[in-house]
């Protein structure tokens, strides 16, 4: 006698392997979304860590004039040109034009400007995150 079909068993087998795959599928596609959204945002740690480098660097030295825009720059007490810049979607810290050193990742946007006594550090993270930092300060031009 041939055997014409499947028998209750396999079917329910066979539905039982395709409803777990969805549901690790579903549970993959879920873990992987919130990986993608922690590595596009900052927890406020790392952007104090960078901040606070960056106020304590500007606030140490011998300012007599600083460039905004874009890039941050100005000579440090040890005579050095430092500069604070966007590159690609980093924000790097430069001595000299000599080598780097990565302070932020996933970085859209990174601008200074400075109004009166103070100096504003706006930063823009890839998840359209708007961080800004105020720099307060006697003796800029």
């Amino acid at each position: 006698m041939k055997r014409r079909g499947n028998t209750l068993i396999e079917l329910l087998l066979s539905i039982f392997v395709f409803a777990l795959s969805f549901t690790l599928l579903g549970t993959l596609i879920t873990s992987f979304k919130t990986n993608m959204d922690t590595n596009s945002s900052y927890s406020f740690y790392e952007l104090q860590t960078a901040f606070t480098q960056m106020r304590n660097e500007i606030t140490s030295s011998n300012l007599t004039t600083i460039n905004t825009g874009n890039i941050l720059s100005f000579k440090n007490s040890k005579g050095e040109i430092v500069a604070y810049k966007l590159y690609g979607d980093r924000v790097i810290r430069q001595v000299n034009g000599a080598g780097y050193v990565v302070l932020l990742f996933n970085i859209k946007s990174f601008r200074t400007f400075k109004s009166d006594s103070k100096l504003f550090i706006e930063v823009m993270t890839i998840g359209d995150n708007y961080y800004v930092e105020e720099i307060v300060f006697p003796n800029v031009d």
